[in-house]
């Protein structure tokens, strides 16, 4: 069956995608340069081509898009799965992921012809990344981080535990570096970041200690 898009519908999708457009744009650029891992230019395809996909499956869909709709949503999940990051004791990058997903939405809502809706929603999603921002810059919540410090003896959990009770271990690992006389110790801690001066502090204290660091 052969599909007619009349010049109208051409210029009401070139809005659509010009719309959306602006919106991953302007966010894809805030997140890039505070050096999130997802940057502008996987928010404006993955936007840009839902909202296409959206506007162009209305007119060839003539029952239930809603398949088509739910199609592009899951193919996202996909990609946001990739932002994941995983160790052995967490996994982290879920913002990253959640980010991703919304805004295929945002372009489905637009190539919906949702203007207004996907206009509260990206004020939303603004509100939202703005407040995550602002408990990160003030200190709140903890943080969760791969400690290395190696030694020249060895180290019980627990005496390492008194010295820094500023840190809340999790999880931890031990090699030895027998040519070098070396114990590594691999820490996964979790602490408030106003503390990591006074644990640097500390580190660099302890006696016996070669060299340690944050990952």
């Amino acid at each position: 069956m052969m599909y007619y898009i009349f010049m109208d519908d051409y210029v009401l999708i070139f809005i659509k995608i010009a719309w959306i457009f602006f919106f991953s744009f302007i966010f894809g650029i805030s997140r890039q340069l505070t050096n999130k891992p997802i940057g502008f230019g996987t928010f404006i395809f993955v936007a840009t081509g839902s909202c296409a996909l959206a506007a162009v499956g209305l007119d060839i869909t003539e029952e239930n898009p809603l398949p088509l709709f739910g199609s592009i949503v899951t193919g996202i999940g996909f990609l946001g799965a990739g932002a994941l990051i995983r160790n052995v004791e967490r996994v982290s990058g879920f913002t990253n992921a959640a980010t991703i997903w919304i805004f295929a939405i945002l372009g489905i809502i637009v190539g919906a012809g949702y203007f207004l809706v996907s206009l509260f929603l990206f004020l939303v999603i603004l509100l939202v990344v703005s407040v995550d921002a602002f408990l990160s810059r003030r200190n709140f919540g903890y943080y969760r981080r791969k400690l290395v410090v190696n030694f020249s003896k060895l180290v019980e959990l627990e005496a390492f535990q008194n010295l820094l009770p500023e840190v809340n271990i999790k999880h931890y690992e031990l090699s030895v570096d027998i040519d070098n006389s070396s114990y590594k110790y691999i820490y996964f801690v979790h602490f408030k970041k106003s503390n990591l001066n006074l644990i640097f502090e500390k580190l660099t204290s302890l006696e016996g200690i070669k060299s340690f660091h944050l990952e």
